[in-house]
């Protein structure tokens, strides 16, 4: 065992006025033992006091306390430094634990300990994820442990209290100091992951796809590991010192015992890809982006990582350094953002990879009603399409670039940006582009005449309307800027090929006022949204307006009225949820808002007047609950998420509804949109987790009856049809 050099010290801010003394701990991070332990007074722990500390391989943990006080623990890896501490005002989280099960007597101070995410900035603690232990006690004569977790009062945090083989237990606490008292009866054994490693120690983090607080424990002097009390869902389990090591983990049932085996580090493994181009296609400026997948038995995306950027080499050359072996697509994109290539390879440690891009030369005019359009940025692909490219158009309508393959594209239209050359892509933020105003064009076929150059003439429609967004005030109607103004067609389904498919969206000028262009003659419906105000209508009271390319642009005036507020506060247990995506419809009138305040509370407006409300609500940790619920004026509707939830199977389509027992009826395209964690496709059929346990009704179409569904605690049923 080593040395390590550290500096003890502890954050000044006013909470300390009443604090003396401070003792700080050194542990053994493995065993937890104690190593060394240092009694400083108040101003010593202010200024700092270099110690010196017997250390493993490993490194130490150190934590700090005092009467009434409390600071989280804080790993030292070996070489770096001790961060000041933060001592902090305390508050007692005490759990009662109740069980007839004989895995209450593996309850130890080894495996009980709490983590707590804070995310409100600007207060004492930055965000982040504090851990410290808790101490247990049995009940003299009962089956019951007393579980007490030390956390830092003041802090609105989300808190998850880990209880060896048991589910772990969840909360969101608020800023308060009282100490906080729950009974647990009959908790839930949670399921386990196992492992071993070559290299020993190690510390493994399993990581929920979710977003849930991770699980953290060390390798025993084997190279084994355990993690307990796991719900199921799918995980990531990775190396703290090494964070392109990751495996995924998926857990079906509380009652999976998973294996991994034995894992090996990825710390020599090297990628290398090389890009070759075609055409004459210019390769300076590319990037190649690995993201790691996870597959089912059909070989079908399941589950994404994160993506991993590869070091740019000479002649076309990419290489990741330290890259877990599995399954990766492979993503080339330019310094523009535009997405060419897209590639799924399978990586086994030490590989060589070409990719071969066949760019398509592309040459076209862009014209609306005949004359030339010149200014325009043109996105193939649409602007957030997985693969798309984007050109400008110059003199005389005509643009050129290159596209990566032969297909009908889907094309949107902007005006171009300030920049040119433009450099990152336009999420980062180009000057002078309005990605509000979008066109929607349609598809556009692109194909290669003989010479390989794809040749295309775009004539866009030459419909227009024109209106005014006001407000209606006691001395008459005020324009209102900044408005946003969708116009959508009121057809549904278009011709293969149709350009000016829609919608249209734009913003209001200073005095209100609006144009759309490109429109096809066709019926229409318009919408202005402002914050705080909604209005959808269509002209002339409840008929859609009409476009005629050969008459005047109709003249629309859309009135703004104020909105009806409807209050959402969302629970688990009576404790606030943070974070919550919340969607809620009275009608065909929807609201939505993510995430909710740290108090779980979120207002949200819909048009009056409204008596019954559908919500549906998605919090990481608590998964999806929808309700019906009557509106009181001035009232706060309260939605309680459980804590156990379960999955739901069903055959793939493209649409669909989901209705709770309540009567709350959420669409499947809505519901992905909520909470994209709780779709998953799975081959040739979807998987909806995360649901409250109940009973479900599964509407296909319109045309077809609806299914009756049991979803069950921690488990998947299949909806039969």
């Amino acid at each position: 065992m080593g040395q390590m050099k550290l500096e003890l010290k502890v954050v000044d801010h006013r909470e300390l006025a009443d604090v003396r003394s401070a003792t700080f701990e050194a542990l053994d991070p493995i065993t937890r033992e104690g190593i060394a332990s240092w009694h400083l007074a108040k101003d010593i722990a202010l200024e700092g006091l270099q110690v010196e500390v017997p250390a493993s391989e490993v490194g130490v943990v150190v934590r700090a306390t005092a009467e009434g006080a409390w600071s989280p623990s804080v790993h030292v890896p070996p070489g770096a430094a001790l961060e000041p501490l933060f001592l902090l005002r305390e508050r007692r989280i005490v759990l009662r634990v109740r069980s007839s099960h004989r895995a209450l007597e593996r309850l130890a101070n080894e495996n009980l300990y709490v983590l707590g995410r804070v995310w409100a900035p600007g207060r004492r603690l930055p965000p982040g994820v504090y851990r410290g232990p808790c101490d247990g006690q049995w009940t003299e004569g009962e089956r019951e442990f007393i579980v007490t977790c030390p956390f830092a009062g003041g802090e609105t945090a989300r808190v998850r209290v880990w209880l060896g083989p048991f589910q772990a237990w969840t909360a969101t606490v608020t800023d308060g100091f009282e100490d906080l008292a729950f009974e647990l009866d009959e908790p839930r054994i949670g399921a386990t992951v196992t492992g071993r490693l070559a290299s020993s120690p190690a510390a493994v983090l399993l990581a929920a796809d979710d977003g849930r607080i991770p699980l953290a424990t060390w390798t025993d002097l084997t190279g084994s590991f355990t993690l307990e009390g796991l719900s199921p869902g799918r995980f990531s389990l990775r190396l703290v010192n090494s964070p392109l090591d990751r495996w995924p983990v998926h857990i079906r049932s509380l009652e999976d015992w998973v294996d991994l085996g034995n894992l090996q580090s990825a710390a020599s493994n090297r990628l290398t890809v090389e890009l070759r181009g075609a055409h004459g296609a210019s390769l300076t400026g590319l990037a190649v982006a690995a993201t790691p997948v996870e597959l089912n038995i059909q070989s079908q995306v399941v589950n994404y990582g994160s993506s991993i950027r590869g070091a740019s080499r000479e002649g076309g050359l990419f290489t990741w350094e330290g890259l877990p072996r599995g399954h990766y697509e492979l993503d080339v994109t330019s310094q523009q953002g535009d997405r060419y290539r897209q590639e799924r390879i399978e990586f086994l440690g030490m590989d060589y990879t070409v990719l071969d891009l066949e760019l398509l030369p592309v040459e076209g005019i862009l014209r609306r009603d005949g004359d030339p359009v010149e200014g325009a940025m043109l996105w193939f692909g649409g602007m957030r399409g997985v693969q798309r490219v984007a050109m400008r158009s110059q003199e005389g309508g005509v643009f050129q670039g290159f596209l990566p393959q032969e297909r009908d594209w889907f094309l949107e239209l902007t005006a171009a940006p300030l920049c040119d050359p433009c450099e990152g892509s336009w999420e980062q933020g180009w000057q002078g582009l309005d990605s509000e105003t979008v066109e929607r064009v349609g598809f556009i076929e692109a194909r290669a005449d003989e010479d390989g150059v794809a040749r295309m003439e775009i004539d866009l429609p030459a419909g227009r309307v024109i209106g005014r967004v006001v407000a209606v005030e006691e001395d008459g109607l005020r324009g209102v800027d900044g408005v946003r103004v969708t116009i959508e067609r009121a057809e549904r389904t278009f011709p293969q090929g149709a350009v000016g498919i829609g919608p249209w969206q734009t913003r209001s000028e200073e005095s209100g006022t609006f144009a759309v262009e490109g429109l096809p003659a066709g019926s229409y419906t318009a919408v202005a949204e402002v914050s705080g105000t909604r209005e959808r209508r269509r002209a002339s009271g409840d008929v859609e307006f009409r476009v005629d390319t050969d008459l005047a642009p109709p003249a629309l005036e859309l009135r703004l009225r104020e909105q009806q507020a409807i209050r959402v506060a969302v629970r688990s247990g009576g404790a606030p949820v943070s974070g919550a995506a919340v969607w809620i419809r009275s009608g065909s009138a929807v609201d939505g808002r993510s995430p909710m305040s740290s108090d779980g509370q979120g207002v949200f407006w819909l048009p009056p007047p409204v008596s019954t409300v559908d919500i549906f609500v998605w919090a990481d940790e608590f998964g999806a609950t929808g309700v019906r619920r009557n509106v009181t004026p001035g009232g706060v509707i309260a939605v309680e998420l459980g804590r156990s939830r379960g999955g739901l199977r069903l055959v793939k389509r493209s649409g669909g509804r989901l209705v709770t027992e309540s009567g709350a009826g959420i669409e499947l395209d809505r519901l992905r949109g909520l909470a994209s964690r709780a779709v998953v496709d799975d081959g040739d059929e979807i998987v909806l987790r995360g649901l409250a346990p109940g009973t479900y009704l599964w509407c296909p179409s319109t045309h077809q009856e609806c299914s009756p569904a049991s979803v069950l605690p921690w488990a998947e049923s299949q909806v039969e049809q």
